[in-house]
């Protein structure tokens, strides 16, 4: 079951989050991903793929050009997360039904939800590691 190989109570961060932190966090501890919660509940999950696309837009490239570079780290996760049609699990899941949904889905994390409170999350490498024992 996904409850045995997940990561339980894992980091979170909140929506007004900026930037500059949520990347620190991620630099320091080696997370890919964080899901953004506020009192609760699952609002999205920030990855290094988002952070990417955001540093890498026209956007930002305006902004510095106008010398606003500190505005584009202060920028709050909610504004970059990836929060639209987040796909979950539940601990009950089985592991081989979540790594045949990670394909089909073609993500890398699911967040864990146990009714609406986010419980833990499970990557593509806890559910290999799962199969290969």
């Amino acid at each position: 079951l996904v409850s045995e190989v997940m990561t339980k109570n894992p980091q979170v961060v909140t929506p007004d989050v900026p930037l500059c932190k949520v990347t620190r966090l991620m630099v320091t501890h080696g997370f890919r991903r964080l899901p953004v919660v506020k009192d609760g509940f699952l609002l999205g999950i920030i990855t290094a793929t988002d952070i990417m696309k955001y540093l890498g837009g026209g956007r930002v490239f305006a902004d510095m050009e106008q010398g606003k570079a500190d505005e584009i780290l202060m920028i709050p996760v909610r504004e970059i997360m990836t929060a639209a049609d987040i796909k979950t699990v539940t601990s009950s899941t089985s592991v081989a039904d979540a790594a045949k949904l990670m394909l089909e889905y073609g993500v890398g994390v699911f967040p864990v939800l146990d009714g609406d409170e986010l419980s833990g999350i499970v990557t593509e490498f806890d559910l290999v590691k799962a199969l290969a024992e």
